[in-house]
C-alpha cells in the first residue's frame, strides 16, 4: 500500500520533469521556409508596376534585365540595368549598390531581405553602412521576419509566394512576397514617410 502511494505522489513529479525536457511544440505558422536559392542568368527580366502611395505621382513600369555577373572585394554579384543604370545583387539576391555616371548608392554589406529563406530561419538582422554621393556614410539595417506563405495575384498571374517583412527601429518599412516560380518578389510594399510605393510583378522571363 505504502509504495502504491509513493508511486502515486511521484508520478506527477515524473511527468512535469519530462515535459520540462521536452522541445517545446512550435507555434501555428512559426515554423521555418527553406528554399533554394535561385540561380539569375544573363536575359532574365522582371517588369513591375509601380504604384506611388502619395497623388499625383503617376503610376509608370520599372523593367530589371539582367546583364552579367561581375566580382566586387566583397564578391560576386549580378549586374542588372534598369533605366540606364546598373544595379547590383549578392548571389543571394541581396541589393549591394547602384550606379549610373557613378555609384548613387551603397549598402555594406548587401541588403540581406532574403536570406532567411536561404537558410531555413525565421528571423534575421542585419546592420550596415550606406553610402551615397556626396554624403557622410550613415547607419542602417533592421530585422526581417518570415510571416508566412500567401497566394498573391498580381498582374503577372497567381503565385504561392512567402511573405517577409524588414523593420528598422520597429517601425514597419518594407514587405516582400518572394516566389520561386518568378525567383523574385512578385510583390513589394514600401512605407516610407517621404512616400512610399507598390511594386506589382507584370511579366518575367526567367530561364
Amino acid at each position: 500500500m505504502k509504495v502504491h502511494r509513493v508511486l502515486l505522489i511521484l508520478a506527477p513529479v515524473f511527468l512535469l520533469g519530462a515535459l520540462a525536457l521536452s522541445p517545446a511544440p512550435a507555434a501555428a505558422g512559426e515554423a521555418a521556409i527553406r528554399l533554394g536559392r535561385p540561380a539569375w542568368r544573363p536575359g532574365d527580366t522582371w517588369t513591375f508596376l509601380r504604384t506611388p502611395e502619395k497623388p499625383p505621382d503617376p503610376k509608370r513600369t520599372i523593367q530589371y534585365t539582367v546583364l552579367f555577373r561581375a566580382r566586387l572585394e566583397d564578391g560576386e554579384y549580378y549586374v542588372l540595368q534598369r533605366e540606364g543604370k546598373e544595379y547590383f545583387y549578392s548571389m543571394g539576391l541581396g541589393f549591394r549598390m547602384s550606379r549610373g555616371k557613378g555609384v548613387e548608392r551603397e549598402n555594406r554589406p548587401a541588403f540581406p531581405a532574403f536570406r532567411g529563406l536561404w537558410e531555413g530561419r525565421r528571423v534575421w538582422e542585419e546592420r550596415m553602412e550606406i553610402f551615397g554621393p556626396d554624403q557622410a556614410p550613415r547607419p542602417g539595417g533592421g530585422v526581417f521576419r518570415v510571416v508566412g506563405r500567401d497566394r498573391v495575384k498580381v498582374p503577372a498571374g497567381s503565385f504561392d509566394a512567402v511573405h517577409i517583412t524588414f523593420t528598422e527601429g520597429g517601425k514597419l518599412s518594407r514587405e516582400y512576397w518572394y516566389a520561386q516560380r518568378a525567383r523574385w518578389t512578385v510583390l513589394e510594399k514600401v512605407y516610407w514617410r517621404e512616400g512610399g510605393w507598390t511594386d506589382e510583378l507584370q511579366a518575367f522571363t526567367v530561364r
